[in-house]
């Protein structure tokens, strides 16, 4: 399935799958329970094939990748929406706002390409 995205959806993708990336990064050296690191070097390999696919400019994905992309992209609305209730700065809190409304719209398309599969 390929997915029509604007430039903002595509920063706000790569962004967002590179902080993924590093935060699996760090919990993998952490970690010492092999069960998992197992989890962990999964989602890893996933979060990595997506931005690869992404930094290809390939934004045709399999189901299982859109399944993967839903479910990070709603864990990532509701930390951020965390971090935008949290934030004191007015400025900076009307500038999460309006990523935040990029995030919805980016949502709606994997969610909308997933149903279509």
């Amino acid at each position: 399935m390929e997915l029509r995205l604007t430039v903002e959806e595509v920063a706000l993708l790569h962004e967002m799958l590179k902080a993924r990336d590093e935060a699996l990064r760090k919990r993998l050296e952490e970690v010492s329970n092999r069960e998992m690191e197992r989890e962990l070097e999964h989602s890893h390999g996933s979060v990595k094939g997506l931005l690869r696919n992404l930094m290809a400019r390939g934004l045709e994905f399999a189901y299982e990748e859109l399944d993967d992309l839903a479910r990070l992209l709603a864990e990532y609305d509701r930390q951020f929406g965390q971090d935008i209730s949290r934030e004191e700065d007015p400025e900076r809190k009307i500038a999460m706002q309006r990523k935040q409304v990029v995030l919805k719209l980016l949502r709606d398309k994997v969610t909308e390409a997933c149903v279509m599969l």
